[in-house]
């Protein structure tokens, strides 16, 4: 299996950031992944100072298989920085890991994302993998270690290039969404008409 390359997302917040760079390092794939690193740029002059502490601090990492930095000049802001970066690794390798620069990952996180994306590769109910249990109530008698839920998470997650590229990312049909009051389905367990995404329980 081909494992999946890593995506992390840093701005301004060092002491996170190592964190992060600490317990993703505790995963034994680590060493065998490459990691792409992608640093907005600072949004006024306050923020210059710690957005190159982070990307003096980036440049000293060691552990994984590469690492490949991106460090762009002005801000992006989250959001296009996302969906910018993760087109163009995705493009590259045809699925992806995600993690932002304030989450911190169990030690099997790598396992259980590249095992899930390698599993439910062909399954096109499930949009994404996530290794983050939001708070649900779990049915009795359900003993499974994962579920299916109706919304993606941002902490933590893995999808696949046709997925990803299938998404309206300028939400052109807004005008009609906005207007749409139906139900996405009944509950957490029976969703209806959305993308799925694993999340390890």
């Amino acid at each position: 299996m081909e494992l999946s390359p890593i995506i992390l997302f840093v701005y301004n917040r060092l002491q996170h950031l190592q964190k992060t760079i600490v317990y993703l390092l505790r995963n034994h794939l680590a060493s065998q992944s490459v990691l792409y690193v992608f640093s907005d740029g600072p949004k006024d002059a306050a923020d210059g100072d710690k957005v190159t502490e982070v990307r003096d601090y980036i440049k000293t990492v060691r552990g994984f298989k590469e690492i490949i930095i991106s460090e762009n000049e002005t801000n992006l802001g989250l959001a296009y920085s996302i969906i910018k970066g993760v087109t163009q690794v995705i493009n590259l390798h045809g699925k992806v890991i995600v993690l932002e620069d304030d989450q911190i990952v169990a030690g099997d996180f790598l396992s259980f994302l590249n095992d899930s994306l390698e599993y439910f590769r062909d399954d096109d109910r499930i949009f994404s993998i996530s290794g983050y249990t939001p708070k649900v109530t779990i049915p009795v008698g359900y003993h499974d270690e994962i579920f299916l839920f109706q919304r993606t998470s941002s902490n933590g997650w893995g999808t696949w290039v046709n997925r990803w590229n299938s998404v309206d990312w300028n939400v052109s049909d807004f005008e009609t969404f906005i207007k749409d009051k139906k139900p996405g389905g009944t509950s957490i367990w029976e969703a209806k008409d959305l993308p799925l995404c694993y999340f390890v329980r």
